[in-house]
């Protein structure tokens, strides 16, 4: 492979890592959070681009998803776009 596309691949493969990274914190912060009920609010939240969900329930505090708008939803929201590498 050119030495372009090994830089390109590797600045692809570093901002990959460093949002696996900044997610993992998330998921600390949210573990210490006790998500106070007063401070829950409706949300759009969107799952992917072009997927919006209205009316979600998160903790304001931390985003945590406290409540999905409809009864069933479990969606896994850790980054996925390097598993097709």
């Amino acid at each position: 492979m050119e030495e372009k596309y090994e830089i390109i691949k590797a600045k692809k493969e570093n901002a990959f890592q460093r949002i696996k990274d900044a997610e993992q914190v998330l998921k600390e912060i949210r573990e210490t959070c006790d998500h106070p009920e007063e401070l829950y609010e409706k949300v759009t939240y969107s799952t992917r681009p072009g997927q919006y969900w209205e009316n979600t329930t998160i903790c304001s505090v931390c985003g945590e998803v406290i409540k999905w708008p409809y009864e069933g939803m479990d969606i896994d929201l850790t980054f996925t776009a390097d598993k097709n590498d």
